[in-house]
């Protein structure tokens, strides 16, 4: 309808500028935007509404950290002026510094109701990752020391400014027969340092280097280099839902599985069965990947990615949509690789698992990276307190 764009145009404007968020040019195409631009513009809109309730998802990611900034100083004007809002967020900042009560959830429980003023940030990282580990370690045998050249380099690393949507100086060595663990939120770097290991980001700052050599920019270039990859997002980055379990775990054995360009179906069906016994897959060869589950969906690309003869793997919480005898199998799996000289990337937001797998690890949080020691010289508190973005002395940072 006539108008009815400038209308809108002028209502974002004046909504902008009533909540203290001008300096958002409307017409700017989104894909144009930055995060901190897209996230207050995604502000200004819900404002728009005028709504009695927000509802708002990690929304102080994209804003100055401190008492004295924006987003906090918007977080008071809405509760001045009577609107109920939910937070949810992982920032303990967010918590303490806006929020009138807590509900505390771990792996979608309840853990605790109250005020929080009635609190404190001891408390609640202690119920946010537990006490205990969740799982009861297996027995391991850890490494401590590695010689020789690395495998894998990460020279200062640097995404973005700084925040949780950037990497800040992030840099490590990675050797043959050895698991890195690196563990944190997603939100605080770890799916960023993902997306730059696996080549589906470009780093601003910084170089990776892999057997003495640059490290290609890009996906198909590192697999080239002898990546192994087992993402986070198993069923878009991971797999091809459409395709079947044989066209999935296959992928990477189209040479050995051919012969003068074709395709070979009896040594295909032998090989595929002979991996699905191995993992313990649920359903049919020809079975579509969509119809089955997501444990299963896992395990076909487990199965195809963990490999004797991989140079690298990266492996992003394996233990995802597993079952705790699942769990123990790929553990063993993993630990087997790493004894036959294969250099792993453990990326896990579950710190228990980070624990019992790595041989080091360090702590990502923040777009930053921790001291890198032993795994079993690290405390688990101390380690969850890192996650939630605590200092040494208790404090956040």
């Amino acid at each position: 309808r006539p108008g009815r764009i400038k209308d809108q145009l002028s209502l974002f404007n004046q909504t902008a500028e009533d909540w203290g968020l001008a300096g958002i040019n409307p017409e700017t195409r989104v894909s144009q935007m930055d995060t901190a631009s897209l996230q207050r513009a995604e502000m200004i809109a819900a404002l728009m509404f005028n709504p009695e309730v927000l509802i708002l998802d990690e929304p102080s990611s994209a804003w100055e950290e401190g008492r004295g900034s924006e987003f906090f100083q918007l977080m008071d004007r809405l509760k001045d002026d009577g609107r109920a809002v939910l937070l949810i967020t992982h920032r303990l900042e967010d918590v303490f510094s806006i929020a009138d009560r807590v509900t505390v959830m771990r792996h979608g429980t309840v853990i605790s109701r109250r005020d929080v003023s009635d609190t404190d940030y001891s408390t609640i990282t202690r119920e946010m990752f537990g006490e205990q580990p969740i799982y009861t370690p297996s027995v391991k045998k850890q490494r401590s020391s590695f010689t020789g050249k690395a495998r894998l380099e990460a020279l200062g690393l640097g995404v973005g400014d700084s925040g949780s949507n950037a990497l800040e100086k992030v840099s490590f060595q990675l050797f043959p027969g050895e698991i890195l663990g690196i563990t944190g939120l997603r939100e605080e770097g770890l799916s960023l340092l993902e997306d730059v290991i696996s080549g589906n980001r470009r780093v601003d700052k910084g170089a990776l280097v892999l057997d003495s050599k640059p490290v290609p920019s890009n996906a198909p270039g590192l697999r080239k280099a002898g990546l192994h990859y087992v993402p986070s997002d198993k069923t878009g980055r991971g797999a091809s839902l459409q395709s079947t379990v044989t066209e999935n775990m296959m992928v990477l054995e189209t040479q050995n599985l051919s012969k003068r360009g074709w395709f070979h179906q009896g040594k295909i069906k032998k090989w595929v069965e002979e991996r699905r016994a191995e993992g313990d897959i649920s359903g049919s060869p020809e079975q579509k990947l969509e119809e089955l589950s997501g444990g299963n969906i896992q395990k076909v690309i487990l199965q195809r990615e963990l490999r004797e003869n991989a140079p690298l793997l990266v492996v992003a919480d394996p233990a995802w949509g597993l079952d705790e005898r699942s769990r123990r199998q790929i553990h063993v799996k993993i630990r087997e690789l790493r004894d036959s000289g294969t250099a792993i990337l453990l990326l896990a937001s579950d710190l228990d698992e980070a624990l019992e797998l790595s041989d080091r690890m360090a702590v990502l949080s923040g777009g930053r990276l921790s001291e890198i020691k032993p795994a079993d010289s690290w405390d688990r508190n101390k380690a969850a307190e890192l996650i939630a973005g605590m200092k040494a002395d208790g404090s956040l940072k």
